[in-house]
C-alpha cells in the first residue's frame, strides 16, 4: 500500500520470472549413443551442464524410457546427480549409467 497525507492506494505488483539459461557440453550432434552393450556390462557416460545465468540454477533430470523392465527390476538408465543446483558461471557433471 502506498500512504500519503490524503489518501491510501493499493498497488497490486506483478513479476516476470527469468529463465535460467545452461549449456550442455560433452554429447556431440545431441546424441549421446551407449553403442552394443553386453549382458552384466557397466557402461557410464558423461557430460555437464554450464550455468551461464547470473544466478543458481536448480535442475532435475529424468529419464523418458517408462515401461521397460529388465532382470534387476531396475530402471535401464541410471542419472547421477538427478539433482543438483549450479552456481552462476560454473560447469556440473553429470554420469548416464548404463
Amino acid at each position: 500500500m502506498i500512504y500519503s497525507n490524503h489518501t491510501v492506494v493499493s498497488v497490486l505488483l506483478k513479476g516476470i520470472g527469468v529463465r535460467p539459461e545452461v549449456e550442455v557440453n560433452g554429447v556431440p550432434d545431441n546424441l549421446l549413443s551407449f553403442g552394443n552393450v553386453m549382458q552384466n556390462e557397466y557402461i557410464e557416460k558423461g557430460f555437464t551442464i554450464k550455468n551461464i545465468s547470473t544466478f543458481p540454477v536448480t535442475f532435475n533430470l529424468a529419464t523418458q524410457v517408462h515401461g521397460v523392465d529388465n532382470k534387476s527390476h531396475l530402471a535401464p538408465f541410471t542419472l547421477v546427480p538427478a539433482t543438483a543446483t549450479i552456481k552462476p558461471g560454473a560447469d556440473y557433471p553429470v554420469k548416464i549409467i548404463f
